[in-house]
Parts: structure tokens; C-alpha cells; sequence
């Protein structure tokens, strides 16, 4: 198995599809990953996926649920972007695309975990890494 250095989510709720780089983004740095999220990406074979995919249809609701998982590996990085992935879960039996969500269900799960008693919106930046 490659050696994970870096793990990027961007998320949200967007009014059109240019809004996507607005979207706050939590990555992990290689010596910050957390278990259960590297546990994840491991134990669905994400190394393993295409290198880059676009799921979905961004003009199909409003407001767009965008999700974009990175994962970089040593030699490459992997790249999935979905638009209403609820949506796009429920209408396909993609195994490729349930593996994907369960790593993007695992890093929301621990960006709730950290700001839960907070009652923020993003995790702290000391806990998870860097946040841009």
C-alpha cells in the first residue's frame, strides 16, 4: 500500500458551481492524519481508484451539495468531486463512489467531534492540521 501524504476535503452548500472555491477545505498533513480517517481511506482500497473523477450533476438542485476528497499518495494523487452526492448515492450502486463517501463521512464525523461543544462551524486548526 502507498504511503498517504495528504488528505484534502472541501464541502458545502453552493447557490452555482463557481462558488466551489469558496468552500472552507480541511487537509491533513501527512503526520496529522487521524487514525480513523487514514483507517478509512485504507480500508476502502481508495488508493486503488481512478485517478480523478466528476460525479454528478451540478445543475440539478438548488442550492448544490459539493464535496471534493484529494488524496495524495507518493507518486499520485487521487481527485473525486461530487455535486448532490446524497443524490448521486441513492440513485447508483457504485461501490467506487460508496468507498469515496465513507472517507468523506469520516472526515466530517471528526470535524464534528472536534467542534461539537463549541458549536462552530469549522475544526480547530491546532487539532486536524492547517484549514484554508
Amino acid at each position: 500500500m502507498e504511503r498517504i501524504k495528504r488528505v484534502i476535503y472541501r464541502g458545502g452548500l453552493l447557490k452555482d458551481i463557481t462558488q466551489a472555491s469558496d468552500c472552507l477545505m480541511t487537509a491533513f498533513e501527512e503526520g496529522s492524519i487521524p487514525e480513523p480517517i487514514r483507517d478509512k481511506i485504507i480500508e476502502n482500497r481508495i488508493f486503488e481508484l481512478e485517478t480523478d473523477g466528476i460525479h454528478g450533476q451540478p445543475l440539478l438542485a438548488n442550492p448544490i451539495q459539493y464535496d471534493k476528497l484529494i488524496v495524495e499518495f507518493e507518486d499520485r494523487q487521487i481527485s473525486h468531486q461530487f455535486y448532490d452526492r446524497d443524490l448521486v448515492l441513492s440513485l447508483t450502486k457504485s461501490e467506487e463512489y460508496r468507498r469515496i463517501d465513507s472517507v468523506i463521512r469520516e472526515i466530517k464525523r471528526h470535524c464534528n467531534q472536534k467542534i461539537g461543544t463549541l458549536g462552530r462551524r469549522r475544526c480547530e486548526i491546532e487539532d486536524i492540521g492547517y484549514r484554508i
